[in-house]
């Protein structure tokens, strides 16, 4: 790390980069004292100034698309995957656009070329609420920043190869490496299968990691997940293609006060943070850029107590979803977000709100607040799809800006800017029951563009008389700078099934109130910072991607398997119903990755050994990556030499697995001749099955 007091006006751009290289290759920390700019004003106090760069790893390369500067110095650019295709296909490929981070306080000054683009003619800084007016001029863009943020810079009014800048403000608290309840992964290139923490864990990416992992949360609480580091899934095919399978940045699985505070996500090949069944979670600048099949942005299914503050979301579906899949949904609240939407929907409640077929489902206690839409490109910006049976009640929707209201919707339908409905989709679990909407608040709407220039459509459609959308109400909405006084005026469709669904006019008072194009940020503003203090956070010397330190090697844990020949392996299987594409033959085709779930229980498993053999040991084996939760499974065992009359050599039992012990469970007895074994299995804890579940299967010998 280097630190450097004071400004780099007083080098040329040579001096700067030779004299960070020298301060870089001897690693020591030098402070340099120079007058900062100042006001000549003494009657004003001076705002602390700090700015801190991060160096990408060394294993990787800035990109050559953008390059950025802010007070000079050059920033680390990452080409990250986004996907410009507005309808859902499962072969779409990404494209890349650039993103780059730092911290500050103060003011700093932005300078930014694209090399990557012919020409640069126009600029514009998003959010418009800022008031940020770049300048242009000979290509190259400037403007200051003096408040952190999430901005976004899009140049000659194309969204092609726009920049995402995060600007985060100082980071204060961070923990010691030396604590052992934290995970500490410093600057670098980092990638191991997956981290799984537990009760009272830290995982601490520093300002400059790239980790290629997934995170896993699963029955634990008091754990958190933070620092300025990237989690990167680029090293994972989308999870719809073929031998690959869904990789969840950050997973929480029935966790309970979880903090997740300052870290990008980018390149998911699956959803983002996904959140489900979890309780009492606090989400915090947190910034998600996705641009492959089911990219969802922050994503929770059956929780409870979620805030989600700061953040932003460039998602490639929903950007904020909420979902019912083992119960119902409350007090969830979204505040001072920004999202981009290439796909789907912006903020939606649905479309499944009964997947796990519990009783009297409920989601309630919603709010969406302070919410800025960069963009819109396909379906309703506010939709509650009620595709089960569930009663969605007291949902709020406050103070929301829709930049870029630019709904293609598919074939010509679903391209509303409000959608509720009552109605069976592709995704719905209860097909012959319905649920309800009742108590919807959007106060304070307003959209600047459409494409073209008209007011687009919402739609609310109830079921029947007995499901019925019923109390929402609608107030202070602007729409291309017309003040809506009725559902004529917002081209309102709304069915018989519905009642009390109603615009308010606003008042004079707060008509003048409403939120409008933002004021033009003065340029000559000049904020007084003093002595600016400028670290520079070094990147280790690496040539490829390594494992953290601080996770040890977790195969010295591992349940070890009996020596000798598996003799079960790819020997022929048998097996009662499957689960989708689980079929019994993966249980012994010398993979892992694969793995047999039965349809329910009691769950047979019968292999032949083509002969026979003095069997004395048999092994069960999961996924042993750590994004398999712990799951206790009861297991009997019995053997026979003709297949047709068995009997019991291990009777009935509860194995634990755990990924810590290799996700393997070991069964050894007294050596009994068999041509063939017979598992049955009769009870799996996992919450996300109800039938069996096994990766390999093997069966040994006496040695």
């Amino acid at each position: 790390m280097n630190t450097v007091t004071g400004t780099p006006s007083r080098f040329s751009s040579r001096s700067i980069k030779k004299a960070l290289a020298i301060l870089l290759a001897v690693l020591t920390i030098v402070s340099l004292t120079l007058s900062a700019p100042r006001n000549s004003s003494a009657d004003e106090p001076a705002v602390p100034a700090v700015l801190t760069l991060y160096e990408g790893p060394a294993t990787m390369r800035s990109s050559s698309v953008a390059d950025v500067r802010v007070d000079g110095y050059p920033l680390f650019v990452y080409d990250v995957m986004v996907n410009h295709q507005h309808i859902w296909s499962a072969d779409a490929q990404p494209s890349r656009t650039p993103m780059t981070y730092f911290d500050f306080s103060g003011t700093v000054s932005i300078e930014i070329r694209m090399p990557g683009l012919d020409t640069v003619e126009s600029a514009e800084v998003l959010p418009s609420s800022a008031g940020i007016i770049p300048s242009v001029k000979e290509g190259v863009v400037c403007f200051t920043l003096s408040e952190p943020g999430a901005y976004t810079v899009v140049f000659n009014h194309s969204v092609n190869q726009a920049l995402h800048l995060f600007a985060n403000p100082p980071e204060t608290d961070i923990p010691s490496p030396d604590d052992p309840n934290v995970f500490y992964v410093g600057p670098g290139e980092w990638v191991m299968d997956a981290v799984s923490l537990t009760d009272g864990q830290t995982l601490y990416l520093a300002g400059g990691a790239v980790l290629h992992s997934v995170v896993s949360v699963a029955g634990a609480k008091d754990v958190r997940i933070r620092g300025r580091g990237i989690i990167d899934g680029s090293d994972y095919p989308a999870w719809n293609q073929p031998g690959s399978s869904a990789r969840v940045p950050i997973n929480l699985d029935h966790a309970k006060q979880v903090e997740v505070e300052g870290i990008i996500l980018v390149n998911s090949n699956c959803w983002n943070l996904n959140s489900y069944s979890s309780s009492d979670v606090a989400i915090h600048n947190v910034k998600i850029i996705s641009g492959r099949q089911n990219g969802d942005g922050f994503t929770f299914q059956s929780c409870l107590r979620h805030t989600v503050t700061d953040c932003f979301a460039r998602a490639w579906d929903d950007s904020l979803v909420i979902k019912n899949y083992s119960g119902s949904s409350a007090d969830i609240t979204f505040r001072n977000i920004q999202i981009w939407t290439d796909l789907a929907q912006s903020m939606e409640i649905g479309y499944e709100t009964d997947k796990g077929l519990t009783l009297d489902p409920e989601i309630s206690g919603i709010t969406f607040e302070d919410i800025t839409v960069l963009y819109n490109f396909h379906k309703p910006v506010i939709s509650i799809h009620n595709s089960d049976d569930a009663f969605v009640h007291d949902i709020t929707y406050r103070n929301i800006v829709v930049e870029n209201a630019f709904m293609q919707g598919d074939n010509g339908i679903n391209k509303e800017l409000i959608e509720m409905t009552l109605q069976n989709s592709a995704w719905s679990t209860v097909r012959d029951e319905f649920g309800s909407i009742d108590s919807v608040v959007i106060d304070g709407l307003t959209v600047v563009n459409t494409p073209d220039g008209k007011i687009p459509a919402s739609r609310f459609s109830g079921q029947s008389e007995e499901h019925r959308i019923t109390n929402v109400t609608m107030k202070n909405i602007r729409i291309l700078d017309q003040k809506i006084s009725s559902l004529k005026d917002m081209k309102a469709s709304v069915n018989e099934f519905c009642e009390g669904i109603s615009v308010i006019a606003p008042d004079r008072e707060t008509q003048e109130a409403l939120p409008g194009a933002p004021a033009r940020q003065d340029r000559d503003r000049v904020s007084l910072t003093a002595e600016k203090t400028v670290t520079v956070v070094s990147a280790p010397k690496q040539s490829s991607a390594e494992r953290p330190a601080c996770f040890p090697d977790p195969t010295e844990d591992y349940i070890p398997l009996p020596e000798g020949e598996n003799l079960a392996l790819n020997k022929p299987v048998a097996s009662g119903a499957h689960t989708d594409v689980y079929v019994s033959a993966n249980v012994n085709d010398g993979k892992t990755d694969t793995y047999w779930e039965s349809k329910g229980f009691p769950a047979e498993m019968t292999l032949d050994l083509q002969g026979s053999f003095p069997v004395s040991a048999v092994a069960v084996c999961l996924n042993p990556s750590a994004v398999w939760e712990p799951r206790t499974q009861e297991i009997e065992v019995l053997i026979s030499s003709d297949g047709e009359n068995f009997e019991v050599v291990v009777p009935a039992a509860k194995y634990d697995f755990r990924a810590d012990t290799g996700n393997r469970i070991r069964m050894d007895f007294p050596a009994v001749e068999a041509a063939f074994v017979r598992l049955v299995f009769t009870l799996n804890t996992s919450s996300h099955t109800g039938g069996a579940q096994a990766a390999e299967i093997g069966v040994w010998s006496e040695p």
